[in-house]
């Protein structure tokens, strides 16, 4: 049986600790009709991992595990996974080769998949086959191996691990992540060859009654009871990311404490024959408190840690202040969308306060939602409650306003230990409720976290692994709480290590210049795109090798970058995809530079943060979880400080613009050269590093000259316009600290050979279409004539505009130009107002079945056309006009 090639495994690598049998001569039973057969039975054995580190994979703690073993078991049915796939070392056999050992496939992207580890690094894997093949690629031949060991009266392959635990005190109930996942999917869904996965308490006897299994003590099973199987109720599906053709999503597992030993065993089978093996994946053990534990299992849909019936219902547990409950449903929660929800708490002083900005937070969450994840951010009942039922929070609400004090905590006894986070829990005691510890990250922001670290910026309780708390430490920065970027960027950089990521991604290499992530301490404020945009990388680039950096290759990025340039002593940007590493003004070298100035060289490894993100560290997913927090931060590397940010700053180009372009006087002909130029200031850095962009208004653009003079740079740039018209001409200057699109200045081209214009007739203008506009309504007439005349410079024309109950009358003076394009006319005159001259006239003209006018009048000594505070008259556009309208000879 031949199926297709599917996806890896996502977020993972490769099975670290297994159990692994040499294939002998093929004695193997026949397989079903039309299948591979199986491979022969192992007779040696590779090193295989003890029961008790099993255990330890799936997070049971060491201290309770009182008895581990797998009995008589085939060692090779267990292993322990870190989720990466594993490639085969083993050739491609060929036709006719070891239908256990999958083709040599390279590894695919990680696009789908069941989210395993679901806490730490590793994770159990339970099969009927070979557990080491878990992660390879999904190969076209289906996985088939005989186990030694175990079988029952009308099963195989079964695998057993016992484990004797010992409960802690106030433990009422444990629970434990598990997917179930088989070669069987799909053609065997519905039939007698049910493979089966069951955790029972007690006994690990289990019967196959009419093709399934039947096992008393069962606590992973489907909402009828029924054992995780092929035809489990939970549903199975396509792209497992595994060398499995189907499986479960992640599942729940869960039953009470009733005496302080817990006996549990895990059992998996085929059901019927051995072909076509099943797994189980089982991580993330937890003893808790909770008294609303029950027997059985239930499903997180979307690996988020939130079991999908909190999402739909609400998580409801009974604490010490009685039934309580978290309304997911109203707060925005998905059973089909990863969701992370915050709730912030924030220092309030007597002269400032360390509550979020509000568009810091919004760019976090635009952030996020720009990759599928939904951020949820309580930091008050007046915050914007983004995916929920309601505008804001509102009573749902649990962030607020905590007494200010200098420093929250302190590094312990004369300052020579790691961050004790003590003092926070003491205001997470106060301020956090027991009942959102599953469900929220708590996150303080505070003044400073203890006087040893100074003005870090933050801390999270864990990173890599995950964590669920974390603090916000901007005192000693911006006015003492910090820019917009600096609290978005120290936000998302703060919860990127309660999502699992470190400095490097996934390692803490920091100052990769091909890792753009606000993980990384060159981003942490802002990612360079030409404005300051908040993101975790989402993607690998390719690695930088130290040792032989191609400087024609860069970072295969063409978007801005910041990058050391320890060669010449210095953090820059470089443009394009080809960078100068070493500052020689040259790109074509290949060379050996410490570029992340960490005083060694090395691969400096890309990393891909989103699809990556570990959902259920510190407390999350775990009602009344009796999991041991940190008391003490030791970071691999301090988090940044505003010392260290400034020391980061990149001596980067700003253009600085404060007027338009400059491009004559008077209207220019139809085909004429039009010479246009603007000077600028540059703030940061060199004008070296500032381009420019023409737009003309037309549809043109051209690229502009810059130009270092005596008295400031000038861009500089020509154009021939060929149709008459007014055109909005600016410049944009881009540099690597951002961009500047200066105003506009208006060009009037004309064509003399185009005819002229004329109108007459009444319209009733619009009283206070703008703020030059009379109050006074009624109709106005209007006379309108302007053409022109061989051998004339400017148009010959003529003005009379009459509104009596406005009591204003305005002639028109002195022709300064006429443009004629279509049927739109546009004309220029100077203008006497009531007997007062010195103002200026535009009218515009639109021939048609309903001909328009816009008749604008302002005093050219006190500002422009588009001046409020000179304009007289402004009828705005589309007044109708009744009477004859010609555009045009």
């Amino acid at each position: 049986m031949h199926r297709p090639s599917r996806s890896l495994l996502a977020g993972a690598v490769a099975v670290v600790l297994v159990g692994t049998a040499v294939p002998a001569a093929a004695d193997a039973e026949p397989g079903r009709q039309g299948t591979s057969p199986p491979s022969a039975r192992g007779l040696a054995r590779a090193a295989v991992p003890s029961a008790h580190a099993l255990a330890e994979a799936m997070d049971v703690p060491a201290e309770s595990i009182l008895v581990a073993d797998y009995g008589t078991s085939d060692p090779r049915a267990f292993a322990i996974s870190d989720g990466v796939p594993l490639v085969p070392e083993t050739p491609d056999p060929g036709e006719g080769g070891d239908p256990t050992v999958p083709a040599q496939d390279e590894p695919e992207v990680a696009v789908g998949g069941i989210s395993f580890p679901s806490r730490g690094s590793d994770f159990l894997v339970m099969s009927s086959g070979d557990a080491s093949h878990a992660m390879r690629p999904n190969s076209e031949s289906s996985l088939s191996t005989l186990l030694d060991g175990t079988d029952n009266a009308e099963g195989n392959d079964l695998a057993q691990l016992h484990l004797q635990l010992q409960a802690p005190a106030g433990a009422r109930c444990f629970a434990f992540d598990v997917a179930f996942l088989s070669e069987e999917y799909p053609e065997y869904v519905g039939s007698s060859y049910d493979d089966a996965f069951t955790a029972q308490l007690g006994t690990g006897e289990t019967q196959i009654v009419d093709g399934s299994v039947e096992a008393d003590a069962n606590f992973a099973q489907d909402e009828l009871g029924n054992a995780l199987s092929i035809n489990t109720v939970f549903g199975m599906t396509e792209n497992t990311g595994t060398t499995y053709d189907g499986g479960t999503a992640r599942l729940r597992a869960g039953a009470p404490v009733i005496l302080g030993i817990v006996d549990v065993y895990l059992t998996i089978q085929d059901v019927g024959d051995s072909s076509f093996d099943s797994a189980a994946f089982i991580d993330n053990f937890f003893w808790s408190t909770d008294r609303n534990c029950r027997f059985g299992s239930t499903q997180d849909s979307d690996g988020d840690g939130l079991l999908d019936e909190w999402e739909t219902d609400g998580l409801t547990m009974l604490t010490g202040e009685g039934q309580e409950v978290v309304d997911l449903p109203a707060m925005g929660a998905d059973p089909n969308v990863p969701d992370v929800f915050v709730e912030i708490d924030h220092m309030v002083a007597d002269d400032h306060t360390h509550a979020p900005d509000p568009a810091a937070i919004a760019a976090v969450v635009d952030a996020f939602g720009r990759h599928g994840v939904h951020l949820h951010v309580d930091y008050g009942p007046q915050a914007p409650l983004t995916y929920g039922k309601a505008a804001t929070w509102g009573s749902l609400s649990g962030g607020g306003a905590l007494d200010h004090r200098e420093h929250l905590g302190d590094n312990g006894l004369f300052g020579w230990f790691g961050y004790q986070w003590a003092a926070f829990d003491d205001v997470k005691d106060e301020s956090f409720a027991a009942v959102r510890q599953p469900v929220f990250h708590y996150n303080v922001w505070a003044h400073h976290l203890s006087e040893q670290l100074g003005t870090t910026s933050g801390m999270s309780r864990g990173s890599l692994g995950g964590a669920s708390d974390f603090v916000v430490s901007l005192g000693g920065w911006s006015g003492d709480v910090g820019t917009r970027d600096q609290q978005a960027g120290t936000f998302m950089h703060e919860l990127g290590h309660n999502l699992g990521l470190g400095h490097g991604g996934d390692d803490h290499v920091n100052h990769k210049p091909n890792y753009l992530s606000v993980m990384n301490y060159l981003f942490q404020d802002g990612l360079p795109d030409g404005s300051a945009t908040f993101d975790y990388s989402p993607f690998a680039r390719a690695d930088l090798d130290e040792d032989a950096l191609v400087e024609a290759d860069g970072i295969g990025s063409g978007s801005w970058i910041w990058t050391h340039h320890m060669g010449c002593g210095s953090v820059r940007g470089s443009a394009g995809d080809a960078i100068d590493w070493n500052c020689d003004g040259d790109v074509d070298d290949i060379l050996a530079e410490d570029v992340n100035g960490d005083g060694q060289r090395g691969v400096l490894r890309g990393a891909r943060d989103w699809g990556e993100l570990v959902y259920t560290g510190g407390a999350i997913g775990m009602p009344g979880g009796m999991a041991e927090l940190p008391d003490e931060t030791v970071p691999v590397e301090p988090e940044l400080t505003r010392e260290a940010a400034e020391l980061l700053e990149v001596d980067a180009a700003l253009p600085v613009v404060e007027a338009a372009p400059e491009v004559g006087t008077g209207p220019v002909a139809v085909g004429t050269e039009v010479s246009a130029a603007l000077g600028f200031a540059v703030s940061g850095g060199p004008t070296s590093q500032i381009t420019a962009s023409w737009s003309w208004g037309d549809g043109a653009t051209s690229a502009g000259v810059v130009e270092e003079t005596a008295q400031s740079p000038v861009v500089s740039g020509s154009h021939s316009f060929q149709r008459a018209g007014l055109y909005a001409v600016t410049v944009t200057l881009t540099g690597p600290a951002g961009e500047v699109t200066s105003a506009p200045a208006v060009v009037v081209v004309v064509d003399r050979d185009a005819g002229g214009v004329a109108a007459l007739g009444a319209f009733t203008p619009v009283a206070g279409a703008s703020s030059g506009v009379p109050t006074a309504r009624g109709p106005a007439s209007i006379v309108v004539a302007g053409d022109w005349v061989r051998g004339v410079s400017s148009p010959v024309a003529a003005t009379v505009l009459n509104w009596p109950s406005a009591r204003l009358t305005t002639i028109g003076i002195d022709g300064r130009w006429l443009v004629v394009d279509g049927r739109t006319a546009v004309l220029e005159t100077g203008a006497v107002v009531n007997g007062r001259p010195g103002y200026l006239q535009r009218v515009t003209v639109v021939a048609g079945v309903a001909p328009s006018i816009r008749v604008q009048v302002w005093d050219p000594r006190v500002g422009t056309v588009e001046d409020a505070a000179a304009r007289v008259l402004d009828t705005g556009s589309g007044v109708r006009l009744v009477g004859l309208a010609a555009v045009g000879r």
